[in-house]
């Protein structure tokens, strides 16, 4: 093999090493509230800002709470989302409210809804028409109200939608479903130390436009000597 031949295949592999950037992102809400339903009648007429009635439950007359987090995206007009995770807690806030030592325990889920958000707590995050579910889960409640973690991938949504969501906020809402028997204590959810607010994860390959071109310019001018030569 020519030597041009072998400078040219250095320069198209550094170009595809130097041409992708891998970053870590972490990220805090902007926002984090729960939408509240007083009358049980399924219209969210308040939200509740302060971090301890970041609550979550189902349609219980004067106490239906749809918990909401919406995170500031940084541009990703040039990059793919490897993985965005959200690493949470969930746990029940009132464990005598249904479960005491010679009680069934009862389990809990949860509909994991994304939505395209504002910064802004607003009740019409709660409107179910805009959200689009993305994950179920469900813990069994215990008498100790010991928490459950759970890992959550959102890296789909985000692609399918990355240009509308690059550098605005998505938005996820935790929505309870009727308990498998009992009533319905409040959860609470939070990020896994069980005290601040979940934060989200972003691994993203960034794409070096610059740099690709420029490589791409070089493996042209190693190219050009052979061509000439060629067409003699």
């Amino acid at each position: 093999m020519k030597k041009n031949s072998f400078a040219l295949i250095a320069i198209f592999a550094l170009s595809v090493f130097l041409g992708k950037a891998s970053a870590s992102i972490i990220l805090d809400p902007t926002v984090q509230f729960s939408n509240l339903d007083s009358s049980g009648d399924g219209i969210y007429e308040t939200f509740e800002p302060d971090p301890f009635n970041n609550t979550v439950n189902p349609g219980v007359p004067g106490n239906a709470r749809i918990n909401n987090l919406e995170y500031l995206l940084p541009d990703l007009s040039s990059s793919i989302v490897q993985e965005a995770l959200l690493n949470i807690s969930i746990f029940s806030n009132n464990v005598f409210h249904e479960t005491q030592f010679n009680e069934d325990s009862h389990l809990r889920t949860f509909d994991i809804n994304v939505y395209f958000g504002n910064g802004v707590a607003d009740v019409s995050d709660a409107d179910q028409n805009d959200n689009v579910k993305i994950t179920n889960v469900s813990y069994v409640e215990n008498f100790m109200g010991d928490p459950n973690l759970f890992s959550i991938d959102f890296s789909d949504f985000i692609n399918a939608n990355r240009m509308a969501l690059s550098g605005s906020f998505l938005g996820i809402s935790f929505v309870g479903l009727e308990t498998d028997g009992g009533g319905w204590g409040p959860s609470v959810v939070t990020a896994t130390d069980f005290i601040s607010a979940p934060q989200l994860s972003l691994t993203v390959n960034q794409v070096n436009a610059p740099t690709t071109l420029l490589l791409m310019l070089l493996s042209l001018c190693v190219m050009l000597p052979t061509i000439k030569r060629d067409n003699r």
